[in-house]
Order: C-alpha cells, then sequence, then structure tokens
C-alpha cells in the first residue's frame, strides 16, 4: 500500500502529468470534476461507501448467525472465513452505487471509493486465499460493476 501512495504522490508532482494533460485530455476532465465539486459531499459519499461496505459484512454475518467482534482494526472472531460474507461487502457498496443519481458530488465520492477499494483488493488481503475458492471471480465481478458505476457518474 505504501507503494502505492508513495507512486501517485509522484506522479501527481510530476510537472509533466500535472501539466494540462495534452495526451489524455479526458483525465484533465476527470481531475476537473473532482476540483470542482462540493467537498463535504464528496467526502460524505466516499465515507458512506465503506461504511455501506462494512455494514454489508456485519448484515450477512447475522443473517448466517455467525459469532463476530468489532473493533477498530476490523471484525474478528467468526472462525473459518465466510463466502457470503466475504464478498457482501462489494455488493453491498455497489448495488447502493447503481442507485445513486448520476449528477451528484456524493455518488462521485461514493463511486470512486468503491471503484479504489474494489480494484485494489487484491493488494490490501493479509491472507493468501485470493487464488482459492473463487475469489479471483469474485473480484473480477466485483471490479466490473464498480467500474460501471463509476462511469455512469456525469462527468
Amino acid at each position: 500500500m505504501k507503494k502505492i501512495v508513495i507512486f501517485l504522490i509522484i506522479f501527481g508532482a510530476n510537472p509533466v502529468y500535472s501539466a494540462d494533460f495534452l495526451v489524455f485530455p479526458e483525465l484533465s476532465q476527470i481531475v476537473t470534476r473532482f476540483k470542482d465539486s462540493n467537498k463535504i459531499q464528496l467526502i460524505s459519499g466516499a465515507i458512506s461507501s465503506i461504511l455501506v461496505h462494512e455494514a454489508s459484512h456485519i448484515a450477512m454475518l447475522e443473517i448466517n448467525g455467525t459469532d463476530y467482534n468489532l473493533s477498530w482494526r476490523g471484525m474478528s472472531g467468526h472462525g473459518e472465513r465466510d463466502y457470503q460474507s466475504d464478498m457482501a461487502g462489494f455488493v453491498g457498496q455497489n448495488v447502493v452505487g447503481f442507485i445513486l443519481p448520476r449528477k451528484s458530488d456524493f455518488a462521485l465520492g461514493y463511486n470512486a471509493t468503491t471503484f479504489l477499494t474494489t480494484v485494489t483488493y487484491p493488494l490490501r488481503i493479509e491472507n493468501g486465499d485470493f487464488g482459492r475458492n473463487g475469489r479471483m471471480l469474485e473480484w473480477s465481478l466485483a471490479s466490473l460493476a464498480a467500474s460501471v458505476n463509476i462511469l455512469r457518474v456525469e462527468w
């Protein structure tokens, strides 16, 4: 994760890329959309995306009757990883993101956060079960849904 942050800082600070984006004018439009957005709505959308993700995990754990403990570091104590509760986070995020209006800054923050958290998932997981139990397929489908949602936002 640290490498990604360092790359983004260097990439954003480089005058070649931060100029007019002559090579990719669409990128300039995206940057402008974020700069011109209502920051409170944008940040509220981003926080809501994370809360919906975690609430979706909790809802599925409750539905399945699984014991768990919540802390600032995440959930623990539910024994073996549960397939349904694992996927519930991405499903919940993307369903809500699809329902949101296209023109709002809240939706921009929500769907951008959903997109970033989904596509970076393989870089953030701690255990090595990504290749097992169809998780690669699940992640691919969730990434596709997040991509559709971010492209639905009016830029």
